[in-house]
C-alpha cells in the first residue's frame, strides 16, 4: 500500500499547475470578496476529490492490467484510495481552514472561533459523504460515464432545491427561513453530530461496495 500511496502523490506533483491554479483562484476569490466559508469548502473539495483523478489515471489504457500484475491486491488498491482520500481533505481542510482566518483576520470580520470550527467541520463531513458516493461510481464506471452519473446526481439535487423553494413560497404560513435558522441554531450541535455519523456510514458501505466492485471487475 506505501507504494500506491507514493505514486498517487508522484502524479498530483506532476499536477502542480494545477495546484497553483487552484491557489490563485483562491486569491482571486479574496479580492472579490468572496463569502470566507465557501474558499474553505472549495478548496477542501479540490483537494479530497483528487483521489477520484488517481483513478482514472489508474485505469487509463488498462493501467488496471499492469497494476495489478505487480503484487498489488485489490483491497489493499481500494483500502490505499480511502486512506488517500482522507489524508487529501485533512490537509485540504486545515490549510484552507487557516486560509479562512487569515481572510476574516485582513478583512477585520468578527467571528467566533467555536462556530466557525464547527461550520468548517460540517463542511468537510459534506465533502467526504460525495466522495464516498462518488469513489465506487468512478470505479465501476470509469471518468465518462461517471461524469454523466455525478450529472444526473446533481441534476436531482437541483430540482429538490427548486421543489421545496417552490413549496416553501406557495405556503410561508408552514415552515418560515427563521424558523429553520433558529432550529439549526438551537441544535447545531446535534446536527453535527448526525451528519458525522452519516459521513461514517457513508465512507464505511462506500469502502465494502468499491471492494465489491472492483473485485467482480474484469482487466
Amino acid at each position: 500500500m506505501k507504494g500506491l500511496f507514493v505514486k498517487d502523490l508522484l502524479i498530483m506533483k506532476k499536477q502542480w499547475k494545477f495546484f497553483g491554479l487552484l491557489a490563485l483562484i483562491g486569491f482571486i476569490m479574496i479580492a472579490t470578496n468572496v463569502e470566507p466559508m465557501f474558499i474553505n469548502t472549495y478548496l477542501t473539495f479540490v483537494f479530497s476529490s483528487f483521489v477520484l483523478s488517481t483513478i482514472s489515471y489508474d485505469d487509463y489504457e488498462n493501467g488496471f492490467s499492469f497494476l495489478f500484475s505487480l503484487p498489488v491486491s485489490r483491497e489493499g488498491y481500494v483500502r490505499e484510495k480511502y486512506l488517500f482520500c482522507l489524508c487529501n481533505a485533512a490537509v485540504g481542510w486545515s490549510l484552507s481552514f487557516a486560509f479562512l482566518l487569515l481572510t476574516m483576520t485582513v478583512r477585520k470580520q468578527p467571528f467566533i472561533f467555536g462556530e466557525l470550527l464547527m461550520t468548517g467541520g460540517m463542511n468537510l463531513l459534506v465533502v467526504l459523504v460525495f466522495l464516498g458516493i462518488s469513489i465506487p461510481i468512478r470505479i465501476k464506471l470509469g471518468a465518462e460515464k461517471g461524469k454523466l452519473v455525478y450529472f444526473g446526481i446533481a441534476g436531482v439535487i437541483v430540482i429538490l432545491f427548486v421543489l421545496m423553494d417552490t413549496w416553501m413560497k406557495n405556503h410561508p404560513s408552514a415552515i418560515a427561513a427563521s424558523q429553520i435558522e433558529r432550529f439549526i441554531d438551537n441544535n447545531a450541535l446535534w446536527l453535527e453530530g448526525l451528519v458525522a455519523i452519516i459521513a461514517i456510514g457513508v465512507f464505511a458501505i462506500s469502502y465494502a461496495v468499491s471492494l465489491k466492485v472492483l473485485e467482480k471487475k474484469e482487466f
